[in-house]
């Protein structure tokens, strides 16, 4: 006689009992609990994660888990970006964000006037100082509009939770 979990509720019942104490399921012991989502192997995660970490890049790896479990590549990837997330989670220390980034409208902007402006409105006055002086530089031969692209790319995709 030994303990084993109930397949309905979890709970921890001899397995010689003829119904659950909790969930009053018949046999809870009789029948193996549910296969793991459409016939996905339970070491997955661990093997991804570990691939995650050697570097191996995303999309080969999405390829490989389509192919072997007979899953599609959107599927797959969708798999890999969920491991990866909870992989730089646990690496960082902080909980996954489900919130959306930031929109950095007006830095955009400004960035898009005077390179560095929108920087120096975020508070990161060393690159927008930089991106200035880089514009500045860059107008010398004719190029300046590159740096305010730059500085305005830049300045959309800063995130301050990310960065911090």
């Amino acid at each position: 006689m030994a303990l084993v979990r109930c397949r309905e509720c979890g709970t921890q019942v001899s397995s010689e009992a003829p119904t659950c104490p909790r969930c009053g399921v018949p046999r809870p012991s009789s029948l193996p609990g549910p296969p793991p989502p459409r016939g996905l192997d339970p070491g997955l995660h661990a093997w991804l994660f570990g691939q995650l970490v050697r570097g191996v890049p995303k999309s080969p790896l999405a390829r490989r888990i389509s192919s072997t479990y007979d899953i599609p590549q959107k599927e797959a990837m969708a798999l890999v970006r969920s491991v990866e997330s909870q992989a730089l989670a646990a690496v960082g220390g902080r909980a996954p964000s489900s919130r959306r980034p930031r929109r950095n409208v007006a830095a955009t902007l400004l960035s898009l006037w005077i390179p560095g402006l929108g920087q120096l409105t975020q508070g990161r006055f060393g690159r927008g100082l930089a991106m200035f002086g880089g514009a500045a530089l860059l107008w010398i031969v004719l190029l300046g509009w590159i740096m305010h692209i730059v500085a305005a790319t830049d300045a959309a995709r800063w995130d301050p939770v990310v960065e911090a």
